[in-house]
């Protein structure tokens, strides 16, 4: 039996953004922005409500001259295997802003 040199890749690749690399200043981004926004109140089970618009505006500053990548924003499964729950809502139809939020496993 030969060694192979490439392995096929696995679902969990493929889901891990697509195949593509998310830059750290795009993490750095939504880790600021999660604890920003984090809400741990009584009233709040551990909880950060990101808005796409402000991590874009905070992405584009951090990375200048690079075209933004709207994948960048596929953060969901790095941050469910570092103990979030990660939701995307965007509107039907032009009623409120698109946001993320982030809930403690």
């Amino acid at each position: 039996m030969t060694t192979r040199k490439v392995a096929p890749i696995t679902p969990q690749e493929i889901e891990l953004n697509n195949g593509k690399e998310i830059p750290d200043a795009v993490i750095e981004c939504f880790n600021a922005e999660i604890e920003r926004n984090y809400y741990k109140g009584s009233f709040s089970t551990g909880r950060s409500i990101v808005m796409r618009n402000r991590i874009e505006e905070l992405i584009v500053r951090a990375l200048p001259g690079q075209k933004f990548d709207v994948d960048w924003l596929n953060i969901e499964s790095l941050y469910d295997e570092a103990g979030w729950k990660v939701t995307y809502s965007r509107p039907l139809n032009e009623d409120f802003e698109p946001f993320f939020t982030f809930t403690r496993k």
